[in-house]
């Protein structure tokens, strides 16, 4: 599992995860992905056009990331922070 900045700026951060979500994955990129995801206090942009498989532990990873936003009072699911889900352009719908 690979894990890629695109864009770190003070108005966004777009992360690629590339390969298999699955425990060995999650394993390799949490310690990471949770050290820039949980504080961000920008929008963050997750692409996830080169991941290939996502389990229940990839899913818990991404769980555990947003809930601090929600223990502030400012991460409800309509706060622009929450948009942290990118389909590809070419994802079935």
């Amino acid at each position: 599992m690979n894990l890629r900045i695109i864009e770190d700026t003070d108005d966004l951060l777009l992360l690629e995860l590339a390969g298999s979500l699955d425990l060995e994955g999650v394993r390799e990129i949490e310690t990471a992905f949770l050290a820039h995801v949980t504080f961000a206090k920008r929008p963050v942009i997750l692409d996830f056009s080169q991941v290939a498989f996502l389990a229940s532990f990839g899913m818990r990873m991404l769980f555990e990331a947003i809930r601090p936003w929600g223990d502030k009072g400012s991460g409800s699911p309509s706060s622009s922070r929450s948009r942290w889900w990118r389909r590809s352009s070419n994802s079935a719908a």
